[in-house]
This record gives C-alpha cells, sequence and structure tokens, in this order.
C-alpha cells in the first residue's frame, strides 16, 4: 500500500500540506461545493421515504426511548439524585451526550467509503476530493442541530428552559470536529487502498460508544467502584471529555473547563492538519488502485 502512494504522489511538499492556514484557505474556497455535497447527503439520506426528513427527528428519539427504557428503567441509573433524577431526566442527560458522540461516529463510519462511492470524480483532475469529508461532517451537523431543537423542547418540559451557557455548545463541539475532521481524512484515504478498514471502523465505532459517558457518567463509574481499568480506559477516550463538557454546559449551567478544551482544541488542529496532509499526499494514487 506505501508503494503505491509514495510512488505517484509527487505533488505538494509536505511542509505546504502542514500549514493549517493554507488548509483552511482551501476549505473556504471550495466553501460552496462543501454546502452542495452536505446538502445532497441531507436530501439524499431520506429520499424515496414516506416521513422524509422528520425521520431525522424520529430515528434519535426511537433509540433514546429504548435506550432510556433499558438503562433508566431496567438497569435503574440515574443522573444525580432525588425527585428529578427520574426516567426523563435520565433521557436529556443521555440525549446530549449521543448528539455529540453521534458527530464523530457518523463521520468516522462515512468516511472509508467517500472516495470508493465517488470514482466518476477521482478521475476529474480539477475535482477537489478532500471536500467530501467536511461535506460529511457538515451534514452530521446538520443531523445534531436537528437532534439539538428536540433536546431542547424535551428540556422545556422536564427541566425547563435551558441557560445561556447552553450557546456554547458549539464552542464545546469544535474540537471534536477537528478531530473527526482530520481522522475521517485519514480514513478516506486509506479506504482506498484497505478495504477492509470501513468494517474495522464500524467495530472501533461501537467499541467507543460504550467506552463514551453517554448513559452513565465518569462518577457514575467511580461511586459504583468499577474496575479501575474501566475507569482508566473511560477517561482515555478521546469523546469523553467533550460528552462531560456538554451535560455541564447544556444542563448544569457551567463553563466549559477551559484547560482541557485547549488542550483538546490544540489535538484537534494537530489532527486536522495531519490527515489533511496525508490525504492530499495520497490522492494522486487514487486513480491507480480505483
Amino acid at each position: 500500500m506505501s508503494d503505491t502512494i509514495f510512488r505517484t504522489t509527487a505533488g505538494p511538499h509536505w511542509l505546504t500540506l502542514l500549514n493549517p492556514v493554507r488548509m483552511a484557505a482551501n476549505l473556504l474556497s471550495h466553501r460552496g461545493l462543501i454546502y452542495q455535497f452536505a446538502r445532497r447527503d441531507v436530501t439524499g439520506k431520506y429520499r424515496g421515504s414516506y416521513l422524509g426528513v422528520l425521520w431525522a427527528v424520529l430515528s434519535p428519539l426511537l433509540l433514546l426511548a429504548v435506550y432510556t427504557v433499558i438503562f433508566s428503567v431496567i438497569f435503574e441509573l440515574k443522573f444525580g439524585t432525588g425527585a428529578a433524577s427520574g426516567p426523563g431526566t435520565f433521557a436529556i442527560n443521555m440525549f446530549i451526550a449521543m448528539l455529540v458522540f453521534n458527530v464523530f461516529a457518523e463521520v468516522a463510519n462515512r468516511s472509508p467509503f467517500l472516495v470508493l462511492q465517488n470514482p466518476n470524480l477521482v478521475k476529474k483532475v480539477v475535482f477537489p476530493l478532500e471536500s467530501l469529508v467536511p461535506a460529511a461532517l457538515l451534514s452530521s451537523l446538520v443531523t445534531m442541530g436537528v437532534g439539538l431543537g428536540v433536546w431542547l423542547v424535551g428540556r422545556c418540559v422536564l427541566i425547563g428552559p435551558p441557560s445561556w451557557s447552553t450557546l456554547l455548545m458549539p464552542v464545546v463541539i469544535l474540537p471534536v470536529c477537528l478531530t473527526t475532521l482530520g481522522l475521517g481524512w485519514f480514513l478516506a484515504a486509506l479506504g482506498v487502498f484497505v478495504r477492509d478498514i470501513g468494517h474495522t471502523i464500524a467495530v472501533i465505532v461501537q467499541v467507543l460508544f460504550l467506552l463514551t459517558p453517554i448513559f452513565y457518567s465518569v462518577e457514575m463509574l467511580e461511586e459504583r467502584n468499577a474496575p479501575r481499568v474501566c475507569v482508566t480506559l473511560v477517561r482515555l477516550n478521546p469523546l469523553t471529555q467533550a460528552a462531560e463538557q456538554a451535560r455541564e454546559v447544556a444542563l448544569d449551567s457551567r463553563l466549559p473547563q477551559w484547560d482541557w478544551w485547549a488542550a483538546m482544541l490544540v489535538v484537534g488542529v494537530i489532527v486536522a492538519v495531519l490527515g489533511y496532509a496525508f490525504f492530499m499526499k495520497s490522492r494522486r494514487a487514487f486513480a491507480d488502485v480505483i
């Protein structure tokens, strides 16, 4: 695989590709195309179905109902204590973390197939294939926006109006978006040369779902004396901090932990730049493989 990539990728120098300003400028210059592909993804996802875009609301609600019954009613898990910690509150706490995770999961699951599913675009020298991953990310953010609207309604009914700190949700998920973008570029390029990567990522995403504090919290694990190795794995999960901070901002009226956020942002920028550089160096070999 590596011989195929680097033998045919004389293109731009690594130092040029590792410039985050040039990467941002490239994406900005193709913002119209990214928007068009994202719009196609959103509308095409439900084309031909009777309920259409309503599935964007119904799907998370159905999953939310199932998870709430399983974990809150059957296993009697709770966020907090007292009368206000019933199934409704559990659902609100779980849903906001699930929205954050789904942004990552949707892009990670789709990325290995993005180039493979568009072979006609690979042959077009002038087409910016790097736009496919940002378009997938934008599509997942639109889905999150719909889910966030559903969450706001549920919060108002079950708990009360959200505080002003909820407006910081875009700030909280920014590091997740950057990390997801970089990982998406890595997977999109690798998916061309290693066809099994898509199936492997699907399994990894499922494992990360269980290791992300969606239907539990880190404090809950510690209070129940969970094995130290389990707590360590959850804390090492890069999505853990994002899920926990989403709850703090949207439900506890607290500001993000800026030290953690800054560290995650730096990591996100590094992953995004490395993923972009890897994709751009690899793309010249795509036509030889597809």
